[in-house]
């Protein structure tokens, strides 16, 4: 069985702030974990983003690569952005 790998999103809208961990296989594709992240967030999938904490905004490409590969890239935590709220 494969260890499961910890990533962690977290939001801030005004003085809110709210993170969520997720535990998932790292050979999945970070797309699959996005539509589950929205779903915990409230975000539609069509106006999530996600940066990671250097403020790097993930692309269509990041979105098609492993859990793996994300963390290995990246980090294990990541800003949520609701495109709809910021106009982007």
């Amino acid at each position: 069985m494969e260890p499961l790998k910890r990533l962690y999103f977290t939001t801030i809208v005004g003085t809110e702030h709210k993170q969520i961990p997720f535990e998932t296989p790292g050979s999945i594709i970070f797309h699959e974990l996005i539509v589950e992240v929205s779903k915990k967030f409230g975000i539609s999938t069509e106006q999530i983003a996600i940066s990671s904490e250097m403020g790097e905004t993930l692309t269509v490409s990041d979105f098609q690569s492993t859990v793996d590969e994300i963390i290995r890239k990246y980090g294990t935590a990541f800003q949520v952005i609701n495109r709809g709220v910021v106009g982007l």
